[in-house]
């Protein structure tokens, strides 16, 4: 596999627009019981993303949730970062009582990134082809995919590993088709 293809892959990935969920607060509560309620996600519900960090130039994995209540009649949306090792933030909160039209729209804004499956294909191609690259599993993904990696070599599978993110992306096989 050549460096030719990653840079080629790599480009496709640093290039791309998601698109974000359009969601509004009825359709966030849509589901939802009637009166007070509280949802928070178990921990063995959450998906990992692969996340850069630029300060240590290193790779780390974060998972995103939404916590979504009622108190008091009153509708609140707090998203979540929780890092490998449990560290928990507040990226963003919202609750009705306290905001207008124009701070949801801002909300969105804000959680349209965290709320995005495009971010998570992104963020595990860029770390595979980062592996492909550098010859390393910073974050010991392969523990996991031992078997796979028997069948070819660690470029070629970390290559692999990407484009399996990439597919899922729009336009994603149309590219991969034309590679």
């Amino acid at each position: 596999m050549s460096k030719e293809l990653i840079e080629k892959l790599k480009s496709f990935v640093d290039e791309y627009i998601p698109e974000y969920p359009t969601d509004t607060l009825d359709s966030i509560f849509e589901d939802a019981p009637e009166g007070d309620f509280f949802y928070e996600p178990d921990e063995d519900q959450y998906t990992w993303f692969a996340h850069y960090v630029r300060i240590n130039h290193s790779w780390k994995k974060e998972a995103y949730f939404t916590n979504i209540g009622r108190t008091n009649g009153i509708r609140w949306v707090d998203g979540k970062s929780c890092d490998s090792c449990g560290n928990e933030d507040v990226v963003f909160c919202f609750n009705e009582e306290d905001y207008d039209s124009e701070d949801w729209e801002s909300f969105i804004r804000d959680c349209e990134p965290f709320c995005s499956t495009e971010n998570y294909y992104t963020g595990w191609a860029n770390y595979w082809l980062d592996c492909a690259i550098k010859g390393t599993d910073q974050l010991n993904e392969c523990s996991d995919c031992q078997s796979k990696i028997q069948d070819g070599t660690w470029t070629e599978f970390c290559i692999n590993s990407a484009k399996a993110n990439i597919k899922s992306l729009e336009g994603g096989q149309k590219f991969l088709d034309s590679l």
